[in-house]
């Protein structure tokens, strides 16, 4: 007998009461049958209402402390959901629970990988240059914390990527396997869980930016010669795609980001906004176009369409709501109504210590603003975990 078609109820009325379970029973359900797995995985107001968003960071000491790393819980629909300990739906993605001083390097697939540092410097400094890395492997879910080899260099936090994948091979539903790749211009190293090995291989094409795993490869921004073009390694070469718009200059803003099962490319300039999707890993499809005349403001008096528009990120699971710095704040831009959102509620949760910082210094602070966008994989059929290494 279908054990899915012979229950009364609708799918509607089933979301409903999935909604109302807290976040590891809905993982266990996922193993009931095949529908109450589309439905979990694929319904956004299940899971991915309490596990998707944004990890922020900033570029100042203060963002070494202890719990200075926040997380904002961006729904795809745009409704922010806050952190009240009476919403049972709501998980703390917090990373309160690790007790040394950390920053994050890469997010891929709800895993984080972060780097260990010193309290006493900022996010790129260090008394210990000549030390190699030390990495960390971390599942905010599950409140796991695993710590890596070393390996043989030191690499800056902007050139390290991470990529995790499920093994078909191994039976385990809970278990996943990730690599980790560093460059430091003359060097690259990769790191496999399955060997527990770092290996040295040929460094390729130089590259200064973060790289992005995306369908098991690596994609970076190369923005040499007054140009800008997408990067990825390809065999045993380098394959670069050029940009609809790769005239460079300093007034352009450019993001590459994963969103949902595509890559987008951003680019703003003074007069408007633009994304492109990447098709077939060759050509790109413009999915957005607004000079900012269009573009719907909120009644606020900071806030003007005379001030920068630089995108920092894409919702991991809708590309349509694109995180926006403007006047040193974070807003949310909707491009499926052409509005800008704010979130000024969040600015003092976030980083209340940087409103304490004189004025001439709180605009590079806010600038430097690091963020990793973060969801969980449709995969696994039980809380992820990683071995540990």
């Amino acid at each position: 007998m279908n054990f899915s078609n012979s229950l009364p109820f609708s799918d509607d009325l089933i979301v409903q009461i999935f909604i109302r379970l807290p976040i590891k029973p809905l993982f266990r359900f996922k193993c009931v049958c095949k529908q109450w797995q589309a439905l979990i995985c694929n319904h956004p107001s299940i899971v991915l209402r309490n596990t998707t968003g944004f990890y922020i960071m900033v570029n100042s000491t203060k963002a070494l402390q202890p719990g200075n790393i926040k997380f904002i819980n961006v729904h795809p629909s745009g409704f922010i959901i806050g952190s009240s300990s009476s919403d049972q739906l709501v998980i703390d993605m917090n990373l309160n629970f690790i007790q040394q001083s950390v920053v994050i390097v890469d997010s891929n697939k709800g895993f984080l990988l972060l780097q260990k540092k010193k309290m006493s410097t900022s996010l790129d400094d260090d008394d210990d240059k000549e030390q190699p890395t030390q990495y960390f492997v971390c599942n905010p879910l599950s409140k796991q914390l695993i710590s890596l080899p070393k390996p043989k260099y030191r690499y800056d936090r902007e050139k390290a990527s991470f990529f995790c994948y499920k093994d078909d091979s191994v039976d385990q539903h809970d278990h996943i396997e990730f690599i980790v790749t560093c460059y430091n211009g003359s060097v690259r190293e990769i790191y496999s869980s399955k060997t527990r090995l770092w290996i040295e291989v040929e460094p390729g094409l130089r590259r200064d930016s973060r790289g992005i795993f995306f369908n098991e490869r690596v994609y970076w921004l190369d923005r040499w010669c007054n140009s800008s073009l997408l990067c990825l390694v390809q065999g045993d070469g380098i394959r670069k795609i050029k940009f609809p718009c790769s005239k460079q200059s300093t007034y352009y803003e450019q993001l590459i980001g994963v969103s949902g099962e595509s890559l987008y490319f951003a680019d703003s300039n003074r007069s408007c906004f633009m994304v492109w999707r990447l098709v077939n890993g060759v050509h790109w499809c413009m999915k957005h176009h607004i000079t900012f005349k269009r573009v719907i403001y909120p009644e606020a008096d900071w806030i003007t369409k005379k001030h920068s528009f630089i995108p920092l990120a894409f919702h991991p699971l809708n590309y349509q709501l694109v995180l926006v710095f403007m006047n040193s704040r974070l807003v949310i831009y909707r491009m499926d109504e052409q509005r800008i959102e704010l979130i000024n509620e969040l600015q003092d949760q976030i980083f209340p210590s940087i409103h304490n910082l004189p004025h001439n210094k709180l605009f590079p602070d806010i600038r430097n603003m690091l963020l990793f966008p973060f969801s969980l994989a449709a995969w696994s059929t039980c809380t992820p975990r990683i071995k540990d290494t």
